[in-house]
């Protein structure tokens, strides 16, 4: 996936990271590649079932 991101130039991209997961490997080349990592508090990899709401603001750009 993160090969794909790095590929992609022509949309918005965004990773992103349970803080419960721990530390991304990777995270500078991904960032580099101009995709936007973020790291969300008290979540586990699961972001999307964790909290569904929140996980549709960091996708669309919010906190």
């Amino acid at each position: 996936m993160r090969a794909i991101l790095r590929r992609l130039d022509k949309v918005d991209r965004v990773h992103l990271q349970g803080e419960l997961s721990g530390p991304l490997d990777g995270t500078d080349a991904l960032a580099a590649a101009g995709v936007r990592v973020v790291t969300r508090a008290g979540r586990r990899s699961q972001r999307h079932f964790d909290n569904p709401d929140s996980f549709v603001r960091a996708v669309a750009g919010g906190a």
